[in-house]
């Protein structure tokens, strides 16, 4: 709320919270006054740019208080694909629309798709279209994201830090247990969003990082302190760490062959970002790959164990290269990596991502072979309110977002 009093609330009414329509179908604006009244009548200012800023379609609507506050719906039909923008305000009292998440101030986006038939493919984990992130993919606020761009790919968080209070908190799932709880027809069930990503045919990602505090080998000068440790360091019972792995590995067995069968195989991620977080050993950071690894191929022979989920590529090569030498491919299946340079508002190649993504690539053929997968599991620009947010700037995160993943689908 970047501005006192009275503000411009705008809302699409089709789709509330993620404004992504098809080709042809009316888009409506409901514009309405909130955190206040208007005082005096005024005209509602509204301006439809395509993304180059090209102005397609201006309205300027005499409004009164009441109006403002009853809501005015505006609506548009553009003609072709692509992304929109709206700017609205209230000429005489200076009213916008205030910034809100990553958007800045004065104005609203909504996108048209393209009518384009996907490639079609066997089954969900041969598609390298998926998204980090979506945790509800249909019944939650922000579900049209997952079916409209049709992404394969979501993540599925155990939370094992969380879950694991004391030995055996965090419950496995039997087939009948499964069944039992997917007949709950509440949105909020415990398993939801792997209903949601069934009905979609969508994959889960399987999150198993984040070693229970009790569970931790802690250094001494470190025991009794508070802090976020839980991917930082080693387990100080292998016994433990192993049946743990070993219930969430069931569980999203059962998950697979019961209501998930649609897949051939899970995979399976056990670190996030260690390159920010680790601070045990190489040795004791290759352990942890061994021990759930003989868990995983023992209960789920199938499953892939993905590692090891840097966060920024400049760093993984280097690092994946170390671990490989030391023999990490014994251990995994596939290799995990965001796709981060620093700093993020960099263009790709002044970044090398081209030359990393390439030398990764063959880091897993040579050590995994040609037909292991190497993931993408985060990449993305930011936009924050200290910055000055124009449009010349959002084109910038556009072309390096999209020119940045088509190098990556490329190498």
């Amino acid at each position: 709320k970047d501005q006192k009093g009275p503000q411009l609330g705008v809302v699409f009414r089709n789709n509330t919270y993620f404004p992504v329509f098809r080709q042809g179908e009316k888009v409506i604006l409901n514009c309405y006054v909130k955190d206040g009244v208007l005082a005096e009548p005024d005209v509602l200012h509204i301006r439809l740019s395509d993304w180059q800023r090209n102005l397609l379609e201006e309205k300027r609507i005499p409004v009164t208080p009441e109006m403002m506050k009853n809501a005015v719906d505006v609506d548009f039909t553009p003609a072709k694909a692509g992304c929109y923008f709206v700017d609205c305000s209230l000429e005489k009292s200076r009213i916008s629309i205030p910034w809100e998440g990553s958007r800045p101030k004065g104005y609203v986006t909504f996108g048209i798709l393209p009518e384009i038939t996907p490639v079609p493919i066997g089954n969900a984990e041969e598609s390298r279209f998926g998204m980090c992130g979506i945790v509800n993919v249909e019944k939650s606020k922000h579900a049209p994201v997952g079916t409209l761009l049709g992404i394969r790919w979501a993540d599925h968080i155990f939370h094992p830090a969380r879950q694991e209070k004391k030995r055996g908190d965090l419950k496995e799932l039997s087939k009948e247990d499964i069944e039992k709880i997917w007949a709950i027809p509440y949105d909020r069930s415990p398993i939801q969003i792997l209903k949601s990503a069934a009905q979609a045919r969508i994959a889960p990602l399987t999150f198993m990082h984040g070693i229970p505090s009790q569970l931790l080998k802690l250094p001494e000068a470190l025991k009794g302190r508070s802090g976020q440790f839980n991917d930082a360091y080693i387990y100080n019972d292998p016994a433990w760490y192993r049946d743990l792995i070993g219930r969430m590995v069931r569980t999203t067995r059962n998950y697979r062959e019961t209501k998930m069968n649609y897949m051939t195989h899970s995979r399976y991620l056990i670190h996030w970002e260690p390159d920010w977080v680790w601070r045990g050993t190489t040795d004791e950071f290759l352990q942890m790959y061994k021990d759930a690894s003989e868990v995983i191929r023992k209960e789920d022979p199938s499953g892939l164990l993905l590692g090891a989920n840097y966060g920024v590529l400049a760093n993984a090569v280097p690092r994946m290269r170390e671990l490989f030498e030391k023999g990490l491919a014994q251990y995994i299946r596939g290799v995990a990596v965001h796709l981060y340079f620093l700093p993020v508002s960099s263009l790709p190649e002044d970044k090398n991502l081209h030359g990393n993504c390439r030398e990764m690539r063959r880091l897993v053929d040579r050590y995994l072979g040609s037909g292991a997968p190497l993931m993408n599991t985060e990449w993305g620009a930011c936009v924050e309110k200290t910055l000055l947010v124009d449009h010349p700037v959002l084109v910038s995160h556009m072309m390096r977002f999209i020119r940045g993943h088509l190098i990556a689908l490329g190498e």
